[in-house]
């Protein structure tokens, strides 16, 4: 949703510090998620899956993907800037 308001030109509108409060908690739970998969796995030899591929997979929110899209936002306010 917030990718869509940056691709609509609506990124003036986006709070600085509401949008990296939401990268770390989507980058946090991506982690924990892995961890969480990772345990189960350990434990029981069960696989997390998500549309019956493993989860997290090559898919999975990481934190490239992050500076990938706080560099397009970046751009996208390079001149009318962005709410702090």
């Amino acid at each position: 949703m917030v990718q869509q308001e940056v691709e609509a030109g609506n990124a003036a509108h986006l709070s600085l510090g509401q949008l990296a409060a939401l990268c770390r908690r989507v980058l946090a739970h991506t982690r924990w998620v892995a961890a969480l998969a990772a345990r189960l796995a350990a434990d029981s030899g069960w696989v997390l899956t998500r549309g019956g591929a493993p989860y997290p997979g090559p898919d999975a929110i990481a934190a490239t993907h992050l500076v990938s899209f706080v560099e397009m936002v970046r751009q996208a306010t390079e001149e009318g800037g962005m709410r702090p």
